[in-house]
Order: structure tokens, then C-alpha cells, then sequence
């Protein structure tokens, strides 16, 4: 009998499992805890299915389980905005269900362009690099990917927020605070170009069945995963 198995390129490294911290981006009903905030499934938009979200794709694709889905509509890595306190990247309710081989953390975008209350820059940066060296610290045994948010067509990419920064600075912050950590991995979707039109968002933000396509295949390569059957 065929045993498939998952590895990375790099030597000595394997993946068999994965965990997810995230925003509505990430979210369908059912798949995550029953107190967080959805977005998908919702009216008007193609994503209907489980299978068509992109980490159900990612797992199909790659041979990964995935063991949580720690996804919160609206959630931001900072203490900021008018969801509850715990839905923060940062708190415990969160991070105590996370494990696996890999864990991939996909946030930010609701910290700088959230319509209520963003975050200042200077917050959204010492939140981000609290999360990078809680994680590292707390998660020891998993391989832990911290992915710059998606482009999104809502907003110009030089459009400042009401405190002054872009998604050129959101970008460039998690660059930043991920590269002085040699033991966190970077997935750089920001650096993929998305323009209204493309068909890869349903409201600017969100993406279609097409564009969770796109981000399943961004992620795949972001992980560097190879199959390998043995």
C-alpha cells in the first residue's frame, strides 16, 4: 500500500498538520469555534462550499490536515476596535488551541483598514512583534508562517487610513518584524498584484471562488511544500 507523505524541501523538516489564525478571510461556517464571527458562507457571494475555501483547497492540494481553524470575523492582531477583547490574535482564548507542524498567521488587514477604529501604526507594530515572539516562544514545536495580508481593491495600495499609514506600510511593518526572527517564516501574499475588476474579490477584501483559488496556490508556494510518495 501507497503511503503519502508531506515534507519540505528544506532538510529534515516535515509537515503532516496544520492550524490557522485568522480573519473573516479564513472563515466558514462550522469549520471554527462556535462564539467567533463569520463571513462565510454569505449571500451574493460564490463561496458556498467548505471545499472552495482556501485551505481546504491548500489541504487537498498538499496531503496537510488541518487540526484548527482559529478564524474570527473582524478580528485584528492588536487590542483595537469594537469586537471583544479576546478576539485578538494576542489572546489566550486563541492561541491555547492552536498546534500542528505549521501554523499559519493571516491578519492585519482589520488593524489598518477597519472602518471603525483603526490602529495607529506604531500600536499595530508592537502588537505584531508581541505576537511573533509569543508565538515563537509558546508554539516551539511548530513551523510558524506570519503572512503579510492580501491587496485589497476597497482602498488604493497609497491610500492613508485615518492615522496616516497604507497597505504599503501595513506590508512593509510585517516584513519588518518577521525578518528579525530567524525561526519565523514570512508568506508574502501583499507582493501579489489584485486590482478591482480581476475578479478575485467579491467587495475589495473578500475573495471569490476564484481568488480563494489564487490564495490556496500563493500559501502552497509560501510553504514551499513538496509530495512525496513513498
Amino acid at each position: 500500500m501507497t503511503e503519502k507523505k508531506l515534507s519540505n524541501i528544506l532538510p529534515g523538516i516535515a509537515a503532516n498538520t496544520f492550524s490557522i489564525l485568522a480573519d473573516s478571510i479564513s472563515t466558514f461556517a462550522g469549520y471554527v469555534p462556535e462564539e467567533n464571527e463569520l463571513f462565510y458562507p454569505k449571500d451574493g457571494v460564490d463561496v458556498v462550499d467548505v471545499s472552495q475555501t482556501w485551505w481546504h483547497i491548500l489541504s487537498k492540494r498538499t496531503g496537510l490536515s488541518l487540526l484548527v481553524n482559529e478564524s474570527y470575523s473582524g478580528s485584528r492582531v492588536s487590542r483595537t476596535g469594537n469586537r471583544p477583547i479576546t478576539s485578538s490574535f494576542l489572546d489566550e482564548k486563541r492561541q491555547s488551541p492552536l498546534c500542528g507542524d505549521i501554523i499559519i498567521i493571516f491578519g492585519g488587514t482589520n488593524d489598518w483598514g477597519a472602518k471603525e477604529q483603526p490602529a495607529t501604526k506604531e500600536i499595530f507594530t508592537e502588537a505584531y512583534r508581541n505576537l511573533v515572539e509569543m508565538m515563537l516562544k509558546r508554539h516551539t514545536k511548530s513551523k510558524l508562517y506570519f503572512c503579510t495580508p492580501l491587496q485589497r481593491t476597497d482602498h488604493a495600495l497609497t491610500e492613508q487610513n485615518i492615522h496616516g499609514w497604507t497597505q504599503l506600510d501595513l506590508a512593509d511593518s510585517i516584513r519588518s518584524i518577521v525578518a528579525d526572527y530567524p525561526k519565523a517564516h514570512l508568506i508574502d501574499l501583499a507582493l501579489h498584484p489584485i486590482t478591482e475588476g480581476d475578479g478575485m474579490l467579491t467587495d475589495g477584501l473578500h475573495p471569490t471562488r476564484m481568488g480563494m483559488e489564487v490564495l490556496a496556490s500563493l500559501m502552497q508556494a509560501g510553504l514551499n511544500l513538496v509530495m512525496d510518495y513513498q
